[in-house]
């Protein structure tokens, strides 16, 4: 029989502070217990400035490419902070990192071109290669832990790309680690939820020996998608399920399916 509820399983969230919201919401709806971890911070960038120089160079791009949600409000944030009229990005055209990077986008009145289709940076420089951008420039806001597979693409196709670094990612504070080894030393079944590399290579980085063996024990880990579940790979992390869709709600059905469907570790995963 398919399984419909968690059960009052506890899931970690990972997400990034204030970003986790939603995802509690979905966990809850599926009755567990969300418990908000956040395993990166995202922080302002080094130099500022050079965000305020590229909004008044916007007029020399013909399109701007975003990876991530988080370098969408960093750049437009910054801008309308800065008391940039919003004129300047409603006819230059933006290129997205799957729906919620494009939903971020649209929330600043900017013409959405073109979505991947596969929420991926790989997926987005692809789309854009194999588009006629020859001669074109192209300003890729992101993180300072952003991954050159867009760029590349872009310079592969003949385009120049200008990167700028938008905000940065730290690791978690203090109180957070104290109360992730607490969480994972406690007795009980849980799981674990990654939204991105970043919190992927943080947790591991903090994660002791007696943790990263409970990894393939006593939690099921669930990726928002395959780029996460690499990097996961790349950590060591086992990773138990992927989201069909790089959505909060994807990642709770993932996680449900684990669930079901691996009868080896009934006594583990469930009740």
């Amino acid at each position: 029989m398919q399984r419909t509820t968690l059960d009052g399983l506890k899931v970690i969230i990972t997400r990034p502070e204030g970003q986790g919201t939603q995802t509690a919401t979905a966990v809850s709806a599926a009755g567990g217990i969300p418990v908000l971890l956040p395993m990166i911070r995202i922080l302002p960038p080094d130099d500022p400035d050079l965000c305020d120089d590229a909004v008044r160079r916007l007029p020399e791009f013909q399109g701007l490419v975003f990876a991530s949600a988080n370098a969408v409000h960093a750049f437009f944030g910054r801008a309308l902070a800065r008391g940039t009229q919003p004129a300047m990005w409603y006819s230059l055209p933006a290129f997205a990192v799957g729906p919620k990077t494009a939903e971020a986008l649209k929330a600043y009145g900017v013409v959405v071109a073109g979505v991947s289709s596969v929420a991926t940076g790989a997926a987005l420089g692809a789309m854009l290669g194999s588009m006629n951008v020859a001669g074109q420039r192209f300003l890729l806001p992101r993180g300072d832990r952003g991954r050159e597979e867009i760029a590349d693409a872009l310079t592969a196709a003949g385009a120049a790309v200008v990167p700028l670094i938008v905000y940065r990612t730290a690791g978690p504070d203090a109180a957070t680690v104290t109360a992730m080894h607490a969480e994972m030393r406690a007795a009980g079944r849980k799981a674990l939820f990654f939204a991105s590399p970043s919190a992927v290579e943080e947790f591991s980085r903090i994660c002791t020996a007696d943790e990263r063996a409970r990894l393939g024990l006593a939690c099921v880990v669930v990726a928002i998608g395959e780029t996460t579940a690499a990097a996961a790979q790349r950590c060591a992390i086992p990773v138990h399920g992927i989201a069909g869709k790089p959505t909060d709600a994807g990642m709770t059905e993932a996680l449900m399916a684990c669930l079901q469907c691996e009868p080896g570790r009934q006594n583990t995963f469930s009740s």
